[in-house]
């Protein structure tokens, strides 16, 4: 039985292969979910390390969907990013503000939290607190990144 901090660490690291799979086979989320559950982190190394080519996809999550949740999350502070978002190359934009550190950190945590919504575990069972402070701390970071995107811009 693994600790709690490193199985969610795990979990969260290859949270886009565990929720590919669990997503595509139905019969592999009870097995994920109880050992999620039992902390039994050689069940879901199993699973990373054997699983076929065809459940290690490319994210559907982008920097500029990682920008989508901050604006809404703050809508009145960037709404101008809202309103130039159709007007400008916003992938561009997405890709000077946002670092690949936290971009990859927001994509690991958005997986995780969908892989335990499709497994269907209780918030009091799982990952939920860990997954809460760890995205309130992405959010600050890349929030403190469009920050300094835009004093580079003005000062440049």
């Amino acid at each position: 039985m693994a600790k709690k901090d490193v199985l969610e660490k795990y979990v969260r690291k290859n949270s886009l292969l565990l929720y590919n799979i669990a997503a595509i086979r139905p019969n592999s989320r009870k097995n994920i979910s109880l050992a999620i559950r039992q902390g039994r982190l050689d069940i879901l190394e199993t699973y990373v390390t054997q699983a076929p080519e065809k459940y290690q996809t490319e994210a559907r999550y982008t920097k500029i969907s990682c920008l989508d949740e901050i604006i809404l999350k703050d809508y009145h502070r960037f709404e101008h990013l809202n309103k130039i978002r159709n007007v400008v190359k916003f992938d561009k934009i997405a890709d000077e503000i946002v670092g690949d550190r936290e971009y990859k950190r927001a994509m690991q945590l958005y997986y995780m939290k969908e892989l335990l919504m499709v497994l269907k575990l209780n918030p009091k069972e799982n990952c939920w607190v860990y997954l809460w402070k760890q995205k309130e701390k992405i959010t600050e970071k890349v929030i403190h990144q469009i920050d300094e995107y835009y004093i580079k811009k003005i000062t440049s």
